[in-house]
């Protein structure tokens, strides 16, 4: 009985969720499942996904008090310290003429990626469902996500610094 219930959970979260959310989805595994084979990227792609992040967070940000703002801002320092640090390990050539870095593949990306969907479609369900419980871990939600988006930002730093160096 119990797992019927479960199914029955599951079906309705799938037939509930938005057909745009599942191509975020599909797109988010794509880049991630990309990132883990050794590959080239020019400098500037991969700023994308760090202003998406941040884009995200703008209005939070913005309405917040002072206090949450300090939090909001350490969060990201936080993560580009750990972004800046996590890449040096992963950068295998540096093609200064073109803008281009050579990466050997990981699955860092993959993972920070899932898991900053599953932490927006988690609070995206409890908005809509259960929107008092939301308030109160709202903190949290921003939190997670501008570390998340500091990592990227501090990955992109790191790299764009990399063509400025001498050899």
């Amino acid at each position: 009985m119990k797992i019927a219930v479960l199914l029955k959970i599951v079906l309705g979260i799938i037939k509930g969720t938005l057909w745009y959310v599942w191509a975020i989805l599909g797109y988010i595994l794509y880049i991630g499942i990309k990132s883990t084979q050794t590959r080239t990227i020019w400098i500037p792609k991969l700023f994308i996904i760090p202003i998406i992040f941040l884009g995200l967070k703008v209005n939070s940000f913005l309405n917040a008090d002072l206090i949450t703002r300090i939090n909001y801002l350490f969060c990201l320092i936080a993560g580009c310290i750990i972004g800046y640090l996590f890449i040096a390990t992963r950068i295998i050539e540096v093609n200064k003429k073109d803008t281009h870095i050579k990466l050997s593949g990981s699955y860092q990306t993959l993972i920070l990626l899932i898991l900053f969907f599953w932490i927006k479609y988690l609070f995206g369900f409890l908005k809509s469902t259960k929107p008092e419980i939301v308030e109160n871990y709202l903190v949290l939600e921003h939190l997670i996500s501008l570390l998340v988006s500091g990592y990227f930002l501090g990955s992109a730093l790191h790299c764009f610094k990399k063509t400025f160096e001498k050899i």
